[in-house]
């Protein structure tokens, strides 16, 4: 929509992006936090598989589903 809207007027997409956030009608998505602090999908699988107590391969699929539904998964195991 952003494209077909900065068509119409002869603005960059990213123009209209930045206008309309100024303007507080737009708000982009949050960003991962940056640093140390970042647990992988990966790390949470094999929380999962551990609290199941079944090899890691057992459930190696599971890291394609979204992080917040792994971490929801994790935590309902604790």
């Amino acid at each position: 929509q952003i494209v077909a809207l900065g068509d119409a007027v002869g603005r960059s997409p990213a123009s209209i992006r930045a206008k309309l956030t100024r303007e507080g009608l737009y708000v982009p998505l949050a960003k991962a936090p940056a640093g140390k602090n970042v647990v992988r999908k990966a790390a949470i699988v094999q929380e999962i598989a551990d609290a199941l107590a079944v090899d890691v391969d057992v459930v190696g699929s599971l890291e394609k589903a979204t992080k917040v539904a792994l971490q929801r998964v994790a935590d309902a195991l604790r």
